[in-house]
């Protein structure tokens, strides 16, 4: 079996991703390992196309949507720095979070 080098760990603004990265730094220092910490999410845009039509009113709120849940994701990470003192890198997605998980993955 090989030896765990890495460890990446989905980000959100969900309250479970403050669990998970826990578990991913705890098992990264387990075994000496790296934590990778990937942000990528669907932007509400794309999960709201019906928006693109409602104008650019709808389209500015639904940015400033994402915005807000950026900036939790961020500020739990810096919590999570803060308290466990971990050595954990933040990445951040361009939007296609299925792709960006595979990238960081390989």
């Amino acid at each position: 079996m090989s030896e765990l080098k890495s460890v990446l760990a989905h980000l959100d603004s969900t309250p479970q991703a403050a669990v998970r990265l826990k578990v991913a730094m705890q098992l990264a220092a387990q075994h000496g390992a790296v934590a990778d910490a990937l942000y990528a999410v669907n932007s509400a845009l794309s999960r709201c196309p019906v928006a693109v039509g409602a104008g650019v009113e709808m389209a500015g709120m639904l940015l400033e949507v994402d915005q807000k849940r950026l900036a939790s994701a961020r500020a739990m990470f810096a919590r999570a720095l803060a308290e466990w003192q971990p050595a954990v890198q933040w990445h951040q997605g361009d939007g296609l979070p299925v792709r960006d998980t595979a990238r960081m993955a390989l």
